[in-house]
This record gives structure tokens, C-alpha cells and sequence, in this order.
């Protein structure tokens, strides 16, 4: 339904001068396929956050998971409603860490664990993004990785121990995911 959609958006903004064949098309066509499935996926957690009574603590997940994922990547799932069911899953997972108690000691440990993969596998390149520019990909992985940083000091200092708690494992979740098999240098299931 989003490839259809998408189309007749890009029809739209193009104009009917261009084939569905051009290479313009196709580019700008998938771009806004990815738009409105990012869309669609945050119209779905936040409704689940707000039924849920736990919108603030969406919206750290948010901040944690997606805000590293821009400049380090991950694992992709084949299919937008697979993809869905991820995001769902991590999001089940750092809400479950609400309920956690985690010291001093865990916290320094997940912050270290998030670091390390993110300073040693980020960005990973996939092949609807490869990222092969040696200066792009340092760039990320810097970026990366003061987020990881920024993020954790500021939970730590001016967010209640609940965000705190969600964002820390929304990070760590998304460290996870740069570190599966590899073939050929490309990632499994992208």
C-alpha cells in the first residue's frame, strides 16, 4: 500500500514527464516509501505508548533507539511489518527494564557494552545503505559515539531514574543490533 502511495506522491511532486522506469523516480518513489513506513511506525508506538499510559517513556525509547540508529545503523528487517514487529520487540524490552532495578555497577557496564560495539561496529553498511566514503563512515561512527556519551550524561544527570533506565537499554538494544553474523561484509536479513 506505501509503494502505491509513495508513487502517486512522487508522480505528484515530479510531474508527468517522468517514467516509472527513471532512475529519479525510483529514487525519490522509495524516499518517500521509507517516509511515510518511519511514519507509520511511530503513529504505532505512540498510540501503544499513550493506551498504554506510558508516553514519556516512548518517546525515551525513541530518543535512545532511533537517535543512535541515524549514524550507526543495524540490523534491517526484509519486510516493513517485520520491521515493525522489531521495533515493538525492543521497544517491549527497554520498557521491561522499567521495572529492573539497575545500580551504579549495570549502568556503568551497559554504557560500556553500548560504547565499545558503537566505537568498534558503527555505521554498519547494508545494501540499501552502503556506506563505503571512508570519511562518511568516520563521521558516523564520531557521531555515534558521542551520542552514546551526550545521551547518557544527560540521562544521568537530568532525567528521572525511569527515562534514565529506558533510554540506557534502548541504547543498548540498538548496540545489539550492529553486531550479527556477517557475509561478504554485508549484514544477514538487510
Amino acid at each position: 500500500m506505501t509503494k502505491e502511495i509513495s508513487n502517486q506522491i512522487a508522480i505528484w511532486s515530479l510531474g508527468k514527464d517522468y517514467t516509472y522506469d527513471s532512475d529519479e523516480f525510483q529514487i525519490i518513489s522509495y524516499g518517500i516509501e521509507l517516509i511515510l513506513e518511519t511514519i507509520y511506525k511511530l503513529i504505532v508506538l505512540f498510540v501503544l505508548g499513550g493506551m498504554c499510559g506510558i508516553l514519556p517513556e516512548t518517546i525515551a525509547f525513541l530518543i535512545g533507539f532511533s537517535g543512535l540508529r541515524a549514524n550507526a545503523g543495524g540490523l534491517h528487517m526484509k519486510t516493513s511489518l517485520g520491521c515493525m514487529f522489531a521495533v515493538i520487540s525492543c521497544w517491549l524490552l527497554s520498557l521491561l527494564g522499567m521495572y529492573v532495578h539497575i545500580g551504579s555497577p549495570l549502568y556503568i557496564g551497559l554504557f560500556a557494552l553500548t560504547f565499545v560495539i558503537v566505537a568498534h561496529r558503527a555505521p554498519v553498511s547494508t545494501s540499501n545503505n552502503p556506506i563505503k566514503d571512508y570519511r562518511i563512515r568516520k563521521q558516523k561512527k564520531v557521531k555515534a559515539t558521542i551520542y552514546v556519551v551526550v545521551i547518557t550524561v544527560i540521562a544521568h544527570i537530568f532525567v528521572s531514574e525511569v527515562l534514565t533506565k529506558v533510554l540506557i537499554i534502548a541504547m543498548a538494544i540498538e548496540a545489539l543490533t550492529l553486531i550479527p553474523k556477517e557475509k561478504g561484509g554485508e549484514m544477514y536479513g538487510a
